[in-house]
């Protein structure tokens, strides 16, 4: 798989790395890499960003023996008392998971430009579309 942003994630583990916030796991098998991923660590929490493994070894469960590892390291050595897991909803998480928290935005428009109008009218229909898809799946339409 190509990473859609490989720059971005450079610049981000350059960074956490100076500020010694930088973790990566790495699980070889045979000297290849069969499994990585990369956390940030601060104010006494973990977070975790980034998640790979070879195909091939997935129902070996590299990655998941790999978080188990990353976890007692974070807890053992860094002290956190929080681990998060970010946005999104990859399956992954809620086997790792106690709790989750709505991810909430807010986007503001003005009514006095046919830009700010078109942008409101945007955020009501993508509102609704959300609603009508959460009453089908709810409701096995």
């Amino acid at each position: 798989m190509v990473e859609a942003h490989p720059y971005f994630i450079d610049a981000i583990c350059q960074t956490a790395w100076k500020d010694y916030e930088l973790r990566i796991g790495i699980i070889y098998h045979d000297d290849i890499p069969v499994a990585a991923q990369i956390w940030f660590v601060g104010n006494f929490t973990a977070y975790i960003f980034k998640l790979a493994y070879r195909e091939p070894y997935e129902k070996t469960s590299v990655g998941s023996i790999l978080t188990a590892d990353m976890i007692d390291h974070v807890i053992g050595k860094d002290r956190v008392n929080c681990i998060d897991l970010l946005t999104g909803d990859d399956h992954y998480k809620k086997y790792w998971m106690s709790s989750n928290h709505p991810l909430m935005g807010v986007q503001a428009c003005t009514k006095e430009s046919w830009t700010g109008k078109a942008y409101g009218i945007m955020n009501i229909l993508s509102d609704l579309k959300k609603r009508v898809s959460t009453y089908f799946l709810m409701n096995k339409i």
